[in-house]
């Protein structure tokens, strides 16, 4: 920016930050004496100076609280860090801030916080301890279903999705565990996820509900194939089923969840979770995740919603018109070399991307893997639809309110973004 005084960088943020949108503000503020133009009167990019892109001047935490962020940055980050550094430089992003948000799961932070406040110094001046409790529920009686898992009950129920929602995967396990080592362990997990035994429960004409009392299958064959093992659950009866295949040299275990209880993220939780214990894990850990999302959403202020209903209100109010896909063009001779039209899209199936270039090119720029790819699709999505406006969904963790590193459930959650 150009100014004839000197601007302190602190108000001008503040200021900033009151008028426009977070992602807006800029991260990085130069004073120069002149804005660099070509011989157009246009911006020249080029001509301007190299922005200072270290993470800030180092200072020591200053109280308990910065502490405690500062260790969690430095438990991610394998460095040293002080107050001032910044998430995003550092190489930080939502993925990445489930870390964080797990060392720190006692206090009441997001993902949207670290990505919005960035330093160790700011993050630690709005830790507050958390409030939410479990409250009523409990494993022992039915919960209500979840907001991600009314979504996927009434998807499955109004479309007859078959397994459509079937998570189903096959572990080869060798011969080091006999089948009863298999089957101790499958108990134990259930033990530790109640919510494997989950089942829908119907009463008259309430809402459904998720029940933990399920009878969970778990079938011995000599050989066998994920394709007959796979099949619509009857949701009331149970949401998982295991299969134990002894074969010559080996066992496998499959298994096949529904989503109502199970997402991506849920995976390799489950998959560490059960071979700790069929190694004779001794962790008395119990997976409460399902009963403290539930118990958020039952005691979330209801301004808060009100004020996120009136923001996608907004976002959305001129946004009915649909665009498709541009149609096929016609290339005649001139371009093809004969009258053939465009029927089939090739698709790139592989291709070469250096990891390295890709982060230095994010941290230098301070934006996160999702703002990057997000940017790429919409910009694609709008050639192909010939509009300068895309809206799409994305899919986020739900995973950012309380330590759900843990847990296994349907956590995941969908959401619109619209790009101009």
């Amino acid at each position: 920016y150009v100014s004839d005084i000197q601007i302190n960088e602190a108000e001008l943020r503040n200021y900033l930050e009151d008028k426009l949108p977070i992602y807006m503000v800029p991260s990085i503020f130069m004073q120069i004496p002149e804005i660099p133009t070509n011989t157009n009167g246009k911006l020249d990019v080029k001509q301007l100076p190299e922005p200072n892109l270290s993470v800030g001047r180092y200072e020591d935490p200053r109280n308990e609280k910065e502490k405690l962020v500062v260790s969690a940055f430095e438990d991610l980050f394998k460095r040293k860090i002080g107050i001032n550094d910044d998430y995003i430089s550092l190489g930080g992003n939502s993925l990445s801030s489930m870390n964080i948000i797990s060392y720190l799961s006692e206090y009441n932070i997001a993902t949207v916080d670290l990505l919005q406040l960035r330093t160790p110094k700011k993050i630690a001046a709005k830790l507050k301890k958390r409030d939410i409790k479990l409250g009523k529920y409990g494993f022992e009686d039915s919960v209500p279903l979840s907001s991600s898992q009314l979504n996927v009950y009434l998807d499955e129920l109004v479309n007859e999705m078959g397994t459509g929602y079937n998570n189903a995967f096959k572990v080869e396990l060798t011969n080091k565990y006999s089948v009863e080592d298999i089957k101790n362990a499958l108990f134990k997990l259930f033990e530790r996820h109640p919510i494997l035994k989950a089942r829908i429960k119907r009463e008259d004409e309430e809402l459904p509900s998720c029940a933990f009392d399920a009878y969970v299958e778990i079938e011995e064959r000599s050989s066998g194939d994920i394709g007959s093992f796979v099949k619509p659950f009857n949701l009331e009866k149970n949401l998982s089923r295991f299969l134990i295949v002894k074969e010559r040299e080996s066992k496998s275990l499959y298994f096949d969840i529904h989503h109502l209880i199970f997402d991506g993220t849920s995976l390799n939780i489950f998959l560490d979770s059960f071979f700790d214990l069929l190694n004779n894990d001794k962790d008395d850990f119990r997976d409460e995740g399902i009963l403290r999302q539930i118990s958020l959403e039952k005691n979330i202020d209801s301004q808060y919603l009100d004020d996120a209903h009136d923001f996608f209100d907004i976002m959305l109010a001129d946004r009915n018109e649909v665009h498709d896909l541009l149609a096929s063009v016609n290339l005649d001779e001139e371009f093809m070399g004969s009258k053939k039209q465009i029927t089939e899209i090739e698709y790139i199936t592989i291709f070469d991307m250096d990891e390295n270039v890709i982060n230095s090119f994010l941290q230098k720029k301070e934006i996160t893997h999702n703002q990057f790819f997000a940017s790429v699709f919409s910009y694609t999505l709008s050639r192909f639809t010939g509009s300068s406006k895309v809206l799409f969904n994305i899919i986020v963790s739900g995973r950012d309110y309380f330590d759900l590193s843990k847990s296994v459930g349907m956590f995941a959650k969908t959401m619109p973004i619209l790009i101009d």
